[in-house]
């Protein structure tokens, strides 16, 4: 975390009060994670989930380069604060856009494979700071600046959540993630949307959302409504 420079040498000197409280780095850190965890979740249901992503991107980019430009203990905590509050989205909204576009029998494999990558980054960060015992400034930013894509992906390149779609009143729009799922998975398009104002976390956009998403037998979830009306026809 590069405290002892923060704390010492790179402060001027430092004092016995700075010391300690560079000891509370960890727990500054995971204050705000925890802060982060019970909040991200609230806009991103607001405010759309890729929204949320892409803040909690560009918040862990900007947090992450002004610790590495912090010049005393102080700023550093309030600092590694801000950063573990960014850092607390991470899973919220990382794991809720996700999940709503896997099936129930791929979201154990797509959050096994996100912690995968948790681990894989803090072993890489590890191995950086051994080779750069002095350099945390350096790691900290370029470990921060990684997150810069992920959040212009977030923004213009990922879909929307259908479910969030369509609560806010933008039933076409969910339609059209839907019909793009679909025609990756070799499907054929659900069915139309009802407007806002329905049921929209009901069985008919899970069953839309599955046929979408299902590669096998999906199918029957993205069709239950024109099966429903073939049944009517009949009778």
């Amino acid at each position: 975390d590069g405290g002892g420079e923060v704390g010492g040498g790179g402060g001027g000197g430092g004092s016995a009060g700075d010391a300690a409280a560079m000891k509370l780095t960890a727990s500054f850190f995971f204050a705000g994670w925890m802060l982060g965890l019970s909040l991200w979740g609230g806009l991103a249901a607001r405010r759309g989930w890729l929204v949320a992503l892409g803040a909690v991107q560009l918040c862990v980019v900007a947090f992450g380069c002004a610790t590495a430009a912090c010049g005393g203990p102080r700023s550093f905590l309030l600092l590694r604060f801000l950063c573990g509050f960014a850092e607390g989205g991470v899973p919220t909204t990382s794991f809720g856009w996700a999940g709503e576009f896997m099936l129930p029998r791929s979201k154990v494999r797509v959050g096994f494979a996100l912690l995968i990558g948790f681990h894989v980054g803090s072993l890489a960060i590890t191995v950086g700071a051994y080779y750069l015992p002095h350099g945390w400034r350096l790691l900290s930013a370029a470990t921060s600046l990684l997150a810069l894509p992920l959040s212009l992906c977030a923004l213009f390149l990922l879909p929307e959540s259908p479910r969030y779609l369509q609560r806010s009143g933008r039933a076409t729009q969910a339609a059209e993630v839907l019909r793009r799922m679909a025609l990756l998975n070799g499907r054929p398009p659900p069915p139309t949307l009802p407007d806002a104002g329905g049921d929209v976390g009901g069985e008919h956009e899970d069953g839309a959302a599955d046929g979408a998403a299902d590669g096998d037998g999906g199918g029957d979830g993205g069709g239950g409504g024109g099966g429903g009306q073939r049944r009517r026809r009949r009778r």
